[in-house]
């Protein structure tokens, strides 16, 4: 590979300013790390509370049965996506209009608060229906912060990017979800190692949370360090007039960019049920069900970082398409496996393959989401179409997966609901204009 002195593939002359559009102050690799942790840190906490979803419900929603209790948390796990679009229309418009960097240091302070209060939050035992309350509220702050730091976040990436690495560099806001996975299943398998099983569940999820509360501080100095990639006019924005602006000459656009997400969310949330799905459905003991985001996120992350490079080679439909159709193929007899001989060795492998396939796939149509709409509202408009299409097909996976098992009584139903929305989308990616070989993005 080429050395990396600012961006991989970058220089610091001033043809490359030109090019990137950062005048004098190129986007550095120090720049992606700060970008990136403070992202690693908004998916950390959600994928936390996906993985913890057993114990939380018996913490705070204690039921006469688990079943019951499973649901009522991961129904307020739902409730944190009703808030994402709220975020991404407020913190994304605010990163159109004051800038990049403020809008990510926003972000990124909500999402501290959001995740100290399940860390220290007494239950239900002790503080009674309070608890549950106060949970959905920290639930809704998350989800807040959560929407409105993805706009600004790939905006920030991609616009300081050498048009000819836009994909590799831009590829990273998705890899964060697979670093913040790898992070969150690795404290999760430390802490259920030294304390074991039963204390897991009974007290010791919250050590993960405060583990994510105390990086916030470091976050938020780096980012604060950021050079700023917005050139438009700051302070000179109306909203209505960007959105009249977006919804009038890219209907087309927006419409298959919810139809890819469609296609993106559901295998990501579905491989994201897996601790849930080990535990509730498999009966595998939790410190095995808690390697499979580790699995996830090692696969996430290889998965997103090789379909960025990739897409800036032979450009973004491809690197879309092709591994989305083998994950249709695969999903199938790989959750066929898991469930005939359920085990660690079929956990990892399933996880592992299936999220690789859907974040090669996924990362390239994240950027294509950003890279279809204009500059002048790229940040409010990515925010607030992931927003939208992770809050109606997310933020409802969860409990869709646990309703199909208990209704149909077969633990693959799951699969089946995941093939046919990944099916869908792939529509759209096959639809959806090629914008690799743009060298502006305007």
């Amino acid at each position: 590979m080429t050395a990396i002195t600012t961006l991989p593939g970058a220089t610091t002359t001033d043809q490359e300013d030109k090019v990137t559009g950062l005048g004098k102050r190129p986007v550095r690799p120090i720049h992606i790390v700060a970008t990136v942790t403070g992202s690693v840190l908004e998916s950390y906490d959600f994928a936390l509370y996906a993985f913890f979803a057993v114990p939380i419900g018996k913490a705070f929603f204690p039921a006469k049965d688990d079943f019951t209790s499973l649901i009522l948390s991961l129904a307020t796990f739902g409730v944190g996506f009703v808030a994402r679009p709220f975020g991404a229309l407020v913190i994304g418009a605010y990163g159109d209009r004051a800038g990049r960097r403020s809008a990510m240091m926003l972000s990124l302070i909500l999402m501290g608060v959001g995740m100290l209060i399940p860390a220290i939050l007494p239950s239900y035992a002790t503080i009674g229906p309070a608890a549950s309350v106060i949970l959905v509220i920290a639930r809704l702050i998350q989800g807040f912060a959560f929407g409105g730091d993805f706009g600004p976040a790939i905006s920030y990436l991609a616009e300081g990017a050498p048009p000819n690495r836009r994909g590799f560099v831009g590829s990273w806001q998705l890899a964060s979800q697979g670093i913040a996975t790898l992070l969150s299943g690795g404290i999760g398998v430390s802490v259920a190692a030294i304390i074991g099983d039963d204390a897991t569940q009974g007290w010791g999820w919250r050590i993960p949370f405060l583990v994510g509360v105390a990086v916030v501080p470091v976050g938020m100095w780096i980012r604060n360090n950021l050079p700023e990639t917005h050139d438009g006019p700051i302070g000179e924005y109306k909203l209505s007039a960007e959105f009249a602006r977006v919804l009038g000459n890219h209907r087309k656009d927006v419409a298959l960019c919810f139809l890819i997400l469609l296609g993106t969310t559901l295998p990501f949330y579905l491989l994201a049920y897996m601790t849930t799905f080990s535990i509730a459905t498999l009966h595998l003991g939790i410190q095995v069900a808690l390697w499979a985001p580790i699995s996830m996120g090692i696969g996430n992350l290889i998965g997103a970082l090789a379909g960025g490079a990739l897409s800036d080679r032979f450009g973004r439909r491809p690197i879309m398409v092709i591994p989305r159709l083998v994950l249709i193929v695969a999903t199938w007899p790989l959750f066929q496996y898991v469930v005939t001989y359920p085990s660690m060795a079929s956990l990892l492998i399933a996880t592992g393959v299936l999220a690789a396939l859907n974040q090669m796939s996924s990362a390239v149509c994240m950027l294509v989401v950003g890279e279809v709409m204009p500059k002048s509202s790229r940040s409010l408009s990515a925010s607030l179409i992931y927003s939208l299409g992770a809050t109606v097909f997310g933020g409802t996976a969860q409990l869709m997966f646990a309703w199909l098992i208990q209704f149909t009584g077969n633990p693959i139903s799951p699969a089946w609901y995941m093939l046919l929305a990944t099916s869908l989308g792939t529509i759209g990616m096959i639809m959806i204009r090629e914008t690799g070989r743009t060298r502006e993005w305007v």
